[in-house]
């Protein structure tokens, strides 16, 4: 360093030198005195002569910039601060500012009884004990840069080696020793890539610091996602309708028929998972699939006669969650993932028709003459296959693609039904089917003990593509 000061201060100093006039007063004299002894590194002559050409110089910063850099080689470092900016003072050099930082930033400054006990306690091997004092000192004595040394060694010497390398960084950032860079060089490279990168943020932000974040191999996802769904009994129901309304409306031209069924629904799921090895997690599962609605409604004979009909959904899961990270890119920010997740899926199929209370009910259609509400469960599977991106190191941000199979029968529970006289009702218990009509697939409710030729369970086929993302939590 002090070789590109000597460079420095002898580009600056020619400069000045070369564009004073010829008929300069007689401080030009002293200045190539000066520049001449400086040349030769007689130091203690060279401030002499600086010294000199003050009283002939309207403007002597380059006097008092010259008597700085004597004493800087003097090794009078508090001097050279003092001269220097008094140059400064006189003229805006900001390369001189940035000198005079840096000097200041390699005097040590006086030892506070706080600071002298850490010491001590060092000196002993008590690093435990020492720590805490020193954390003060870097609190509230931010300038003494021992402070920052003694505490990596500290911590160094207790095998914290995030800490210790955090506090290397930042005094040799301020000093620049090169007796420190061979060290910081080594100690950087035994790191793992979150804590290098903790510490590199670390030393641009300052004192004081944040603590480092180490995963404990635990972690939540929020995971939300669309799922489609093939709910394969329910689109064909959806057709058969579809099929008896074009032939009503052949008699009654009066006859209008509306009816949908979901392709899909939005998927929320929490999954706790733990870290097992390196490329493997194993975790639990549990979520919701909100599929919204089948709906259908006629009017006929003028509006005469009108009906509307709905089957809902409620579908939770609850399973495992295995994932492999295959490939690893960008310093493990980037990696790409396979996921399995075995499920049990327990749902629920909702039935409402408007017919069932109705004092005349067109019985004739196809609307399942129930309304009520009926349960079954089923195991299944999805599949993914997608990339993590790890933004901060307690985070993960994910993306992915999967299938899932899933395929739920046997809808049992109770439900009203028209009773014996004109608009009463009569809870009974049964089972949602399927049977084969005229026109297509129906979907059915069969009393308990009832039986219906050709009929069988109801399917609420889960099975389809899932596009989502996860948000996760390092804990």
């Amino acid at each position: 360093m002090s070789r590109n000061l000597f460079s420095v201060f002898l580009a600056v100093l020619s400069f000045c030198i070369l564009w004073t006039p010829l008929w300069a007063d007689p401080a030009d004299d002293y200045y190539r005195e000066a520049n001449t002894f400086f040349t030769n590194k007689d130091y203690q002559r060279a401030f002499d002569a600086y010294q000199g050409a003050i009283p002939f110089d309207t403007n002597p910063y380059r006097a008092y910039l010259g008597m700085g850099n004597s004493e800087y080689f003097l090794n009078d470092k508090i001097k050279a601060v003092e001269y220097l900016q008094k140059s400064y003072d006189l003229f805006k050099d900001e390369k001189v500012a940035a000198f005079i930082a840096k000097i200041k930033a390699t005097i040590p400054p006086p030892k506070t009884p706080l600071f002298v006990k850490a010491e001590n306690l060092l000196k002993d091997k008590l690093y435990k004990q020492a720590i805490p004092l020193l954390k003060e000192v870097e609190q509230y004595e931010s300038t003494n840069l021992k402070a920052f040394y003694d505490m990596g060694y500290c911590y160094y010497e207790l095998g914290n080696k995030p800490e210790a390398t955090l506090n290397f960084a930042y005094y040799e950032a301020k000093t620049n020793d090169p007796a420190v860079v061979a060290l910081l060089t080594k100690m950087k490279s035994e790191l793992s890539v979150d804590d290098r990168e903790w510490v590199d943020a670390q030393v641009e932000l300052g004192p004081p610091f944040s603590p480092p974040f180490h995963f404990s191999g635990i972690g939540i996802r929020f995971e939300p996602s669309f799922q489609l769904t093939s709910l394969k009994d329910f689109n064909a129901f959806v057709a058969e309708m579809t099929k008896t309304a074009a032939a009503a409306a052949v008699t009654d031209s009066s006859f209008t028929f509306s009816a949908g069924a979901p392709p899909g629904g939005l998927a929320i799921e929490l999954n706790p998972y733990v870290q097992v090895s390196e490329d493997l997690e194993v975790g639990l599962s549990f979520g919701a699939l909100f599929l919204g609605q089948l709906t259908a409604s006629y009017t006929a004979q003028n509006q005469l006669e009108q009906g509307n009909a709905a089957i809902s959904y409620g579908v939770t899961e609850a399973g495992i969650s295995i994932r492999s990270e295959m490939v690893r890119l960008y310093k493990n920010k980037i990696k790409f993932f396979i996921e399995a997740d075995p499920t049990l899926f327990m749902t629920n199929v909702s039935t409402a028709n408007s017919e069932v209370s109705n004092s005349t009910p067109n019985s004739g259609f196809d609307f399942p003459m129930v309304t009520g509400n009926f349960n079954s469960s089923g195991v299944g599977a999805r599949f993914k296959l997608g990339v993590d991106w790890k933004p901060l190191p307690n985070s993960i941000v994910s993306g992915f693609l999967g299938f899932q199979m899933a395929q739920v029968q046997g809808f049992s529970g109770s439900g009203l039904v028209p009773g014996a006289t004109a608009g009463s009702t009569v809870s009974t218990p049964g089972q949602l089917e399927t049977v084969q009509g005229p026109n297509g697939t129906r979907i059915i409710f069969v009393p308990t003990g009832g039986f219906v030729p050709g009929a069988s369970p109801l399917t609420l086929d889960l099975s389809g593509v899932i596009i989502g993302a996860d948000f996760t939590i390092l804990l």
